[in-house]
Formats: structure tokens, C-alpha cells, sequence
């Protein structure tokens, strides 16, 4: 009954990682084929495979430590029931496959999301850009109301997202276009008045940035990005019913921390155009006024003596 040699040189026993068609039978019949993978099934079948040749047929008597034990298969196995196998060993092969876990599955989105946009900065498709223009007679007069409602509707989330997009790209002119658009349309938006505040605070950055830089900058211009700032966002805060929101408290915290710097800025720069005031101009004006009173008194010290007889 024991093949313990295959002239042909394939194996006839499987291993620990292959994967097997077993007929199981009873009184001689085969009840069911089963796909079975070692380590996948019960105990008592494993080894029962390990040592069977390719085409045997042999009966298992498994106990129930090496087959269901004391919970049993409901509700055909009772708990602590011995099993009788009738088993042919008709193949055996390579393991099946493995099910990839949830970690698996998702590294390899990612991954297969890396492949497909570096292909796509490789191979930039063609892009069509669109614009549907009304006139303003025709928006006016052939588009109903309900239909501006719905259009109106739709243009406000547009200018808000492209107005974050431009936010994030420094585009300041851009992004305040858009959330005034957006608020011409819905002036209730808390969204909008907080990101026209983002965009007054990153011009604001800007203008102190060129202090750092050393470069020209306009003190009032500046004051007016604050003030801007300061308005969209709490206009923002008074729109969101007292709700603490991360964003605007952030927003806040940064615009008072640039709101002092600009006043730093601001107490640096009157202190410099004092001193160069008094260097440039009050000390010159003091030291030509000397010379000036010093010219008099000499010019007095010599007319003094004039009208005094010669002593001769």
C-alpha cells in the first residue's frame, strides 16, 4: 500500500505548503471532494495527509484533541465525538492563494496609486478648458429666477474650493476675487469670509517678509491687509454661532502673532526716522545756528570798537 519512491521523480506525498483534492467517503462512498489547504482544516486531517501517497485510499480514526474537541461542528459533530475518515489522496499541488489582509490590500492601492500618478506627470494628457459666457442682458432677462437660484447654487462652492487651490499657491489676487464672488452671491457663508481672511493674512506675511528682506514695503498698505484680515474673520467667527472651529482659532493665533510684529515693525521704523531726523537734519540746523550765532557775536566784537577815539 506505501509508495515510498516515484521513478519518474515526482513527488507522491505532499509537504507541509502544498494544498490537496481529498474524497472523502463513508461505507465506501465518496460523500464530498474537498479542496483542502494544510494548516486550514483540523489537526487529524493534516497529519493524516502528510502521510498518504498520491491515489491512496485510507481510513482516520481522529480523536477529538486532533479534530473538533470539546465544541464539536454543530450540528453535525458532537463535542468530544472521535471521527471516522475514509480518505483518497486523488492530488496535491502548489499552496492556494493567499487572501491579501486589509493592510495588504491598502499598501497596494497606494502603491498602485504612486505607479499611476507618476505615470500621468510622465504622460500629461490634453486638457480642454470650457467657458460658457452670458451676457449680462441674457443672464437678466432669458435665465428665470429658479434657474440663478440653482446655477448661483453650484458657482459657490466652485469659487470657494478655487479660491483654497489659489490660497495654497500664494495667488492672493486670485483667491480674493474668488471669495468676494462667493460672497456677492451667499454673504451668510462663514467659509467665505474665513478664507478671504486667509487671503489678507498671507499678504500681510508678505509685506512683513520684506522687512526681513531688507526690501521696500508700505506701512499703510499693510495696516490695510490687517484691518481686511481682521473684518473677514470676524465676520467668520459671528457667522459660526460661537462654535469653536480648529481653523479660526488657529487664523486668530497667527493674526495676532502678525498683528504684534507688524506693530514691532511699525515702533522700529518711527524710531528710525526719528534718529535719522535728528542725525540728518535737527543736528545740522543746531550746528548751523552755532556757526550762525558764533558769525554774529564776531561781527558785534568788531563794530564795537569803531566809534572809540585813536589813542594817538
Amino acid at each position: 500500500m506505501w509508495s515510498t519512491a516515484n521513478m519518474r521523480g515526482v513527488p507522491t506525498t505532499p509537504s507541509n505548503s502544498t494544498s490537496a483534492e481529498v474524497c472523502c467517503a463513508a461505507q465506501g462512498v465518496c460523500t464530498y471532494t474537498h479542496i483542502a489547504s494544510l494548516g486550514k482544516v483540523i489537526l487529524g486531517l493534516d497529519v493524516a495527509l502528510l502521510t498518504m501517497n498520491l491515489g491512496e485510499v485510507a481510513r482516520f480514526i481522529i480523536k477529538p484533541e486532533y479534530g473538533y474537541g470539546v465544541l464539536g461542528l454543530a450540528p453535525k459533530v458532537e463535542p468530544n465525538e472521535t471521527l471516522d475518515y475514509e480518505i483518497e489522496l486523488v492530488s496535491f499541488g502548489k499552496p492556494l492563494p493567499k487572501f491579501p489582509s486589509q493592510a495588504e490590500l491598502a499598501e497596494s492601492r497606494k502603491r498602485q496609486a504612486e505607479e499611476d500618478r507618476k505615470m500621468l506627470e510622465d504622460n500629461p494628457p490634453a486638457t480642454a478648458f470650457v467657458h460658457i459666457f452670458y451676457g449680462k442682458d441674457e443672464w437678466e432677462v432669458l435665465v428665470s429666477a429658479e434657474d440663478k437660484i440653482r446655477i448661483n447654487n453650484h458657482k459657490v462652492p466652485l469659487y470657494l474650493n478655487r479660491a483654497l487651490c489659489k490660497i495654497k499657491l500664494n495667488k492672493w489676487a486670485d483667491a480674493e476675487w474668488d471669495c468676494d464672488k462667493a460672497i456677492e452671491i451667499n454673504n451668510t457663508l462663514p467659509k467665505a469670509h474665513f478664507r478671504r481672511s486667509l487671503v489678507f493674512l498671507g499678504k500681510l506675511n508678505d509685506e512683513l517678509a520684506k522687512e526681513d528682506r531688507k526690501e521696500f514695503w508700505v506701512i499703510d498698505k499693510a495696516t490695510k491687509f490687517l484691518v481686511e484680515a481682521e473684518t473677514s474673520l470676524q465676520r467668520a467667527v459671528a457667522l459660526t454661532e460661537g462654535v469653536d472651529d480648529a481653523q479660526i482659532v488657529k487664523t486668530q493665533i497667527d493674526l495676532k502673532r502678525a498683528k504684534l510684529t507688524l506693530q514691532k515693525y511699525i515702533k522700529n521704523y518711527h524710531e528710525a526716522e526719528k534718529k535719522l531726523y535728528k542725525d540728518n537734519i535737527m543736528d545740522r540746523l543746531v550746528a548751523d545756528n552755532k556757526k550762525k550765532q558764533a558769525s554774529e557775536l564776531q561781527h558785534e566784537l568788531e563794530h564795537a570798537f569803531e566809534d572809540m577815539p585813536s589813542l594817538e
